[in-house]
């Protein structure tokens, strides 16, 4: 008798092949073709997995519309260029959720970091999407994620160039599966920090291995007058004897300038490190190849030097460099920051009492810097060292920054200064108020008063008058861009004080220069390019104390006359109009470079006619500190010529030209004050060559070196 096997009915689909079981009536299995699924191979087979090396792209599961397949097992690389990382965007997540307690134990996807594709070891029978932050199971991993919420808010970037996804769902629930979109982008790290107590950080990465091509840069601030302390819980570095492929770098400051302290690129716990300012920086690079476990510093502030920078906010005080309690000089190698804060609409005058530093060339080894505001990127006002008392400056905001900066030999007593409020101030914004001035009984104003001067200088010539009483000053016009408003009270009595307003209009030309990033034009006339008629325009330059005025000529085309006596440019030294013209110009020819005598210079620009008109003229300056200056044109009619450093001693390798013009009809007389040079008969190694006449090759006066008398030399 035939028995019926439960295989005859052909209940397998797609060519599968049919088991029967022959122990069991009636049971059966389907031995599924490839790409098909289910109890009789009824179902299609979703693809999963793979790698997918693409700059941007889309990753959804299942591919198609419908639910994931039970029991799926899918990893997924997806990979991009070695100097980019990925950007993930989910736009669509629908696993089975997880367990009460909040694990995911059935569907879910993992996502980790780090190296060829295979299989995570068996978990817990699961559904999620679990993602690692690399190439492989085994790295970093960023999350296990089921249920509908977007994995990590619906976005986020790896630390390398690769993701690893790994997928797994069992036998029951399915759902949609999900949708993610990524791009590749820069890697992104470093950064600025201000310390104010404490912190961390760590390398690209942490807490897996660092990825290849980084350079990331962290800046630190602590409060001026702190330090830096770094402490090092990490660092495992690709070990290379001269650290030329990954390594850690800490230098000072916050610019690529900046001393460099210590550079790691090994395995190694070094002891603690402290900066010597309150700004370090924190450089790590990597290469192609080769990684490792990566850094971990902690920073912290702590104390600086006492007398080593800090904050100043009262009216008045007193700056002091720190001073060794054994030999009264200031220590080495340090970098002191000292801000003088005042009230806004203030500014801070200092006042040298005490100044003597290690003297050098450019004051490149130890020197005070001053800048004109509360940062290192605001105006400097010079770079001092030696012994020479540096000039009083005045800001022009609330704040003063003096930066001291030491090397390792040769201390010195340093330095002392006196800083205190000044009222006043620079205004170059319109502003409208009133003027109200308390009531004085002397008919001169002796007591509490207003001085308006014409310009910059507080001088007779400029005063253009001085008021007290209710009664408001008249309306006054500057006949340059600048009008200086002095205010005086004695220490009796006091009144509401005053308001003023105060407006602007253009003019065509002249005008106090107090920058060198100007250059002077003659006014022109827009249609025809040349100068205009009837001009009569007057520029006075002023330099800080202790600079004097370098002139140079860009350009120069004027009506040419006997004398210049139509239109002309007149040069004065010093701004004093009578005594000190240096020459009038007209023509063609460039007038000569010149260097002042003093901080201040005068240019007159006259045109008397209308006859003709030409291009004109444009001219730059610059300011020279008169300390250090070496050579210049000099055209007044008495002046003083010094060595580069004076007193000090000169500097060597130094090649210095000086040339004195004065006027027709008259000679030069040097008087000699001091001279000492190195002495050799012939002076062939230092020496001062006087010539009679402007040129290198006019007749020779003299050869001077040691202690030569040159006394009373006349030019013929």
């Amino acid at each position: 008798m035939r028995t019926t096997s439960p295989c005859d009915s052909n209940p397998c689909q797609n060519g599968a092949t049919c088991v029967a079981d022959r122990g069991t009536t009636g049971w059966f299995g389907c031995r599924c073709p490839p790409g098909y699924t289910g109890l009789r191979c009824q179902t299609s087979t979703r693809t999963c997995g793979g790698v997918l090396y693409q700059l941007i792209g889309t990753l959804r599961y299942p591919e198609f519309n419908g639910t994931y397949n039970h029991n799926a097992r899918c990893a997924w690389l997806i990979k991009t260029n070695d100097t980019q990382v990925l950007d993930i965007t989910f736009t669509h997540f629908d696993l089975e959720n997880s367990v009460s307690s909040g694990e995911c134990k059935h569907d879910w996807l993992q996502v980790s970091r780090f190296y060829a594709l295979h299989h995570p070891a068996p978990a817990d029978r699961m559904k999620c999407l679990q993602i690692h932050d690399g190439r492989t199971s085994a790295a970093q991993i960023i999350g296990r994620f089921c249920g509908n919420e977007l994995p990590r808010g619906g976005n986020f970037q790896s630390t390398h160039n690769m993701l690893y996804l790994w997928f797994r769902s069992d036998n029951a629930t399915a759902h949609d599966g999900f949708e993610l979109q990524w791009k590749s982008v820069a890697p992104v790290c470093g950064g600025s920090i201000t310390v104010v107590s404490h912190g961390i950080i760590t390398s690209p990465g942490t807490p897996g291995n660092y990825p290849p091509n980084r350079d990331c840069k962290w800046f630190l601030q602590a409060p001026p007058g702190r330090r830096i302390q770094l402490t090092f819980s990490t660092i495992m570095i690709e070990v290379h004897e001269n650290c030329n492929y990954d390594f850690v770098q800490i230098s000072e400051g916050v610019t690529d300038e900046g001393t460099v302290l210590a550079k790691y690129c090994n395995t190694t716990h070094p002891p603690p490190l402290t900066t010597t300012t309150h700004e370090a920086t924190v450089y790590f690079h990597s290469d192609e190849s080769g990684n490792d476990a990566g850094f971990q510093i902690n920073y912290a502030v702590v104390e600086g030097v006492p007398g080593c920078g800090g904050t100043y906010t009262q009216r008045e005080g007193v700056i002091s460099s720190p001073l060794s309690q054994t030999d009264n000089v200031y220590p080495i190698n340090l970098n002191c920051e000292y801000l003088v804060k005042l009230p806004i609409g203030s500014r801070v005058e200092i006042k040298f009492n005490k100044f003597h530093l290690e003297q050098s060339e450019g004051c490149k080894l130890d020197y005070l810097e001053i800048v004109d505001g509360s940062s290192m990127d605001d105006d400097s006002l010079g770079k001092f060292c030696g012994d020479r008392l540096p000039p009083t400056f005045t800001s022009t905001g609330n704040s003063l920054l003096l930066k001291f900066h030491t090397d390792w030999s040769a201390p010195n007593p340093g330095f002392s200064v006196v800083y205190k409020m000044k009222c006043g101030g620079i205004f170059d914004d319109p502003a409208i108020a009133d003027f109200d001035i308390e009531q004085n009984s002397f008919g001169k104003c002796e007591l509490d008063y207003v001085e308006l001067y014409d310009g910059s200088l507080a001088t007779n010539e400029t005063l253009l008058g001085r008021y007290c009483s209710t009664k408001s000053p008249p309306t006054t016009i500057s006949s340059k861009n600048v009008l200086l408003l002095r205010f005086v009270s004695d220490g009796s009595g006091a009144g509401r004080g005053f308001k003023g307003n105060f407006s602007f209009f253009d003019v065509s030309c002249g005008g106090v220069l107090m920058r060198e990033d100007i250059i002077i034009r003659s006014p022109m006339i827009a249609e025809t390019g040349k100068y205009q008629h009837g001009a009569e325009c007057e520029w006075i330059i002023v330099a800080p104390e202790g600079h004097a005025i370098q002139l140079t000529w860009r350009s120069f085309e004027l009506e040419l006359s006997g004398q210049c006596v139509y239109d002309y440019v007149q040069v004065f030294d010093n701004s004093s109009m009578a005594n000190s013209l240096v020459g009038r110009y007209c023509g063609t020819e460039k007038p000569p470079a010149i260097t002042s005598t003093g901080n201040m210079v005068t240019i007159r620009f006259v045109t008397t006619d209308s006859t003709s008109s030409k291009d004109g003229f444009s001219l730059s300056f610059n300011f020279i500190d008169v300390e250090k200056s070496c050579g210049g044109n000099y055209f007044a009619t008495s002046g003083i010529v010094r060595s580069p450093g004076w007193p000090k001693n000169y500097l060597p390798n130094k090649v210095c030209e000086w040339v004195i013009t004065v006027p027709m009809g008259q000679q030069i007389t040097l008087l000699v004050h001091s001279f000492r040079m190195e002495k050799h008969k012939t002076c062939r190694f230092d020496g001062l060559t006087i010539r009679n006449g402007g040129t290198q090759h006019s007749p020779l006066i003299g050869v001077f070196c040691g202690e030569d008398d040159f006394n009373g030399t006349i030019s013929f």
